[in-house]
C-alpha cells in the first residue's frame, strides 16, 4: 500500500460529517440529509477509486483513535480494521 497523501476534498467531507454529527448528536455514516460517504466525496473532489469510511468518536488523540479503529471492539466484521489494512470490506 502507498503512503498517505492529504486531500482537501477527503477534509471537506469529513468535516461536513463531523459538523453535522456534532449539531445533532449521531453517531452514524449518514448525514442528517441522508447522504452517505460518496455523497458527501462528490461533493468535495473529483474521487473515483473505492471508499469506505472509518469513524470513531471520544478520543483525544490521532494515536487513541486509530488504535481504536484498529481493535474494532463490538464490530462483527471488523470492517475499521479492514480498511486501515486495505483489505476492504
Amino acid at each position: 500500500m502507498g503512503g498517505l497523501k492529504w486531500s482537501d476534498g477527503l477534509a471537506n467531507a469529513a468535516r461536513e460529517l463531523c459538523n453535522d454529527n456534532g449539531a445533532s448528536g449521531n453517531v452514524d455514516h449518514i448525514g442528517s440529509d441522508g447522504g452517505k460517504v460518496s455523497h458527501r466525496v462528490k461533493r468535495y473532489s473529483k474521487f473515483s477509486e473505492c471508499l469506505g469510511e472509518s469513524i470513531t468518536y471520544g478520543e483525544n488523540s490521532g494515536e487513541n483513535a486509530i488504535l481504536k479503529l484498529y481493535v474494532d471492539d463490538g464490530v462483527p466484521r471488523r470492517g475499521n480494521r479492514k480498511l486501515l489494512l486495505g483489505r476492504g470490506l
